[in-house]
């Protein structure tokens, strides 16, 4: 069996060591950020931390990821189809467990990722709340339909949330509904192949 390293490099400047190198132009330590050489000389796979620029930007043109909830201590995870807009995840659903749990804790967190080339990968993680819009108000109207308007641009938009609408759902007279996720806090990585200049 080859010989695997591990070296760790800050997200925003470019120092390199071992676990407890501290990086001084940030006072911090590296976060376990991991390159390892594959058995019999393989590529070096180097993690780093994502800007959050970098994560607004894979939010932004993904449309599916994995929403996290909880309820009494019980996780739940199912998938979802959503919208970025000013930092908020909009998102359709059929009434259900996931929004039993998050009505009951509105603590998420919701991840998605994308693949690259070969074994490379990017995730962002994004903690965040659950804000129903019911349409009970004018604002929450305004939020619904701009909700139905962004999420009505893409191809599928309502699964795995439940049937088609086949009109704009309205509040009252309809079982489904528009949901968003607040995001107070997002981080990513990536890992890209290849030795870092």
């Amino acid at each position: 069996m080859g010989c695997h390293r591990i070296d760790f490099e800050c997200g925003t400047c470019p120092v390199r060591g071992g676990r407890d190198t501290c990086c001084a132009n940030h006072g911090r330590r590296d976060r376990l950020l991991a390159a390892l050489i594959q058995p019999y000389g393989g590529e070096v796979m180097w993690v780093r931390s994502l800007s959050t620029l970098d994560c607004s930007k894979i939010l932004a043109r993904s449309h599916f990821g994995h929403l996290g909830c909880s309820k009494d201590g019980r996780p739940y995870v199912v998938p979802f189809y959503f919208c970025y807009s000013d930092s908020r995840l909009y998102a359709f659903s059929m009434p259900g467990k996931k929004i039993d749990f998050m009505r009951a804790n509105p603590c998420v967190c919701v991840l998605v990722d994308e693949r690259g080339s070969g074994r490379e990968w990017r995730s962002v993680l994004v903690d965040g709340r659950f804000e129903e819009l019911k349409g009970d108000t004018p604002q929450n109207k305004i939020d619904q339909e701009h909700a139905w308007n962004l999420l009505s641009k893409h191809v599928n938009w309502w699964e795995p949330g439940g049937l088609k609408p086949d009109q704009r759902p309205i509040a009252q007279h309809s079982s489904h509904l528009f949901f968003r996720i607040c995001v107070e806090q997002v981080s990513g990585r990536e890992a890209v192949e290849g030795e870092q200049s």
